[in-house]
């Protein structure tokens, strides 16, 4: 009996410890142009949608108005990576928070 209240403690422990980031869709694949502000880090599509980049570490290789070829994940949340305030300026409307798979 107490293994299985270990065993079943143990497993809500590590299932609360884990940050999972809820996927929306698939994989998109599109060219999108990079915009960065000093509030964060986002891309346009070719749609002129406009997403704010979780993982903006996988962007930081590209310059501000870059057009890139882009494979990303809708998700909605993020669990860090976005850039710390640097100015009194409101974030852009945007349609939601995306996590960048690849991009070149």
């Amino acid at each position: 009996m107490k293994r299985i209240q270990l065993a079943i403690a143990c497993l809500l422990i590590i299932g609360l410890g884990c940050k999972k980031r809820e996927k929306v869709e698939g994989v998109l694949d599109t060219k999108a142009k990079i915009i960065r502000d000093c509030v964060g880090t986002y891309i346009q599509t070719e749609g002129a949608k406009l997403y704010r980049v979780c993982n903006i570490d996988k962007t930081n290789s590209f310059a501000n108005q870059a057009t890139v070829s882009i494979k990303y994940v809708k998700i909605t949340a993020c669990s860090g990576g976005f850039k710390e305030m640097s100015c009194y300026k409101m974030p852009m409307p945007d349609n939601g928070i995306i996590e960048v798979v690849s991009i070149m």
